[in-house]
């Protein structure tokens, strides 16, 4: 959704449900949207989804969504996903995406490296 500078009408909306890439890994998976970042430093949006287990990369033109896989592990072992991520923000400079999650006394802060 975009607002006039006088904040006082919606100037445009982006329907995700038919945002080409804003889909589940499989067919019928559910996406939702558990959070939101504004990319300053590329005039674009992050959208956290937690029960898709991803994060979808809008540029401003918003004719489509990438989706990038929460996914971690160290070197030596296989590659998990990220359960339950719940909240999303991007380093002032756009160089760090940050994803914490909601496991109660687990719940983690997952650092991504943007390059």
């Amino acid at each position: 959704m975009q607002v006039s500078h006088g904040f006082d009408e919606i100037a445009r909306i982006i329907d995700l449900d038919s945002l080409p890439g804003f889909t589940g890994r499989k067919p019928l998976q559910k996406v939702d949207a558990s959070g939101l970042a504004y990319d300053r430093s590329r005039k674009a949006l992050w959208i956290l989804s937690d029960e898709g287990k991803a994060v979808f990369y809008i540029q401003a033109d918003a004719k489509r969504a990438v989706r990038i896989d929460l996914i971690y592990g160290k070197k030596d072992r296989k590659a998990r996903r990220v359960d339950n991520p719940e909240g999303i923000a991007i380093s002032h400079d756009g160089s760090v995406l940050s994803i914490v999650t909601d496991d109660g006394k687990s719940s983690r802060l997952y650092r991504y490296e943007i390059q």
